[in-house]
């Protein structure tokens, strides 16, 4: 089988007519941070990003703005204010700079099969690197330096500048971020893990669904206990604390010790999780693809809010959360697609 990456030389002339290509994006204004979080938002946004904002809330007044598809999403990934997304098929789309235009980054010959709810995506400084029926695809953060590594039914993927740990049937297993003649090294303990994170020394944080954060640093292993079982770990790329979210309750971990947590009210495990400037984001199985989220760094404790997506029919699954500075993305999918929506973030 024959697989390639996009040349740069071609993604930067596609770039030229983003604006105006296919997005896969359901567009639905909400606005959730008010003034908390007044650094969110890019300082020197133009009067045209002003317009568009107004524009934008009209629209979800009068009901939501579409744009139109151009691949069905299955997962989602951020590096900075560049977002990856898998498609079904194992092919990767990729929008610069905080932007919702979609473009193609890696594209494959039809025989990987990306499964929704089940294999992931990851990006870092180091590369992108995805999960497929067979193993874990990789390329260098322009599209080049592809490379494929065979595993045994990987799901959920991490990575960091020097790491990458992903869980297979053998449990959490890790190799250095490059993958290229990559001997894989099983975490011990770590079968039945459910999700997992590469904090920024290089270690790995996952939980098996228990009322403890496993850490695997290389040299050392700790267990980390909380009030709460655990059903999803994140790190916040900006603070490096360690985010978690169980049924029970949401919280932080600081990795040189101390952190907090606030009880919820869920009826159902939260199945995605992400962080980032001491916000976490999180879903809901069953509970019509809706977003939460709250600062879990706050005095006051977490007091979780929705982000509305106002469809109908209602999508029934989040499959995937990302942020931007400027917006917040969630795969959501139904029995009847999957689709990216997005909501900007506006002081």
């Amino acid at each position: 089988m024959t697989k390639a990456a996009i040349p740069v030389a071609l993604i930067a002339a596609v770039a030229a007519g983003a604006a105006g290509a296919a997005c896969s994006i359901w567009a639905a204004l909400d606005d959730p941070y008010k003034t908390e979080l007044p650094g969110f938002r890019d300082a020197g946004d133009s009067a045209q990003d002003a317009a568009d904002d107004a524009g934008s809330r009209d629209a979800a007044v009068a009901g939501r703005r579409v744009l139109d598809a151009g691949f069905v999403p299955y997962a989602i990934a951020v590096r900075g204010d560049t977002v990856y997304a898998a498609d079904p098929q194992g092919g990767v789309h990729v929008a610069y700079d905080a932007s919702a235009a979609f473009m193609p980054f890696w594209t494959g010959d039809g025989g990987d099969t990306f499964s929704l709810q089940t294999n992931g995506i990851a990006a870092t400084a180091a590369g992108v690197f995805w999960t497929v029926s067979g193993g874990i695809h990789y390329c260098s953060v322009d599209g080049g330096a592809c490379g494929f590594f065979p595993s045994n039914a990987p799901r959920d993927i991490a990575a960091g500048s020097s790491v990458v740990a992903w869980i297979d049937n053998s449990g959490v297993r890790t190799c250095p971020a490059g993958l290229a003649g990559c001997v894989p090294t099983t975490i011990p303990g770590s079968r039945g893990a459910l999700s997992l994170a590469v904090i920024p020394t290089g270690g790995v944080a996952w939980t098996d669904g228990g009322s403890a954060i496993q850490l695997d640093e290389g040299a050392a292993t700790r267990s980390i206990p909380v009030r709460f079982d655990v059903a999803a770990v994140a790190v916040d790329a900006v603070s490096g604390n360690l985010s978690w979210v169980g049924q029970g309750g949401v919280g932080y971990v600081r990795l040189d010790g101390g952190g907090a947590d606030s009880p919820l009210t869920s009826t159902t495990k939260p199945i995605e999780l992400f962080a980032r400037s001491g916000v976490a984001y999180w879903s809901l199985r069953g509970n019509s693809g809706i977003v939460l989220y709250c600062r879990v760094d706050a005095d006051a404790g977490c007091a979780p809010k929705e982000l509305v997506n106002g469809l109908t029919p209602a999508p029934t699954t989040n499959d995937g959360i990302a942020a931007t500075s400027r917006d917040v993305l969630a795969v959501v999918s139904s029995n009847l697609t999957s689709e990216l929506f997005v909501w900007r973030l506006t002081p």
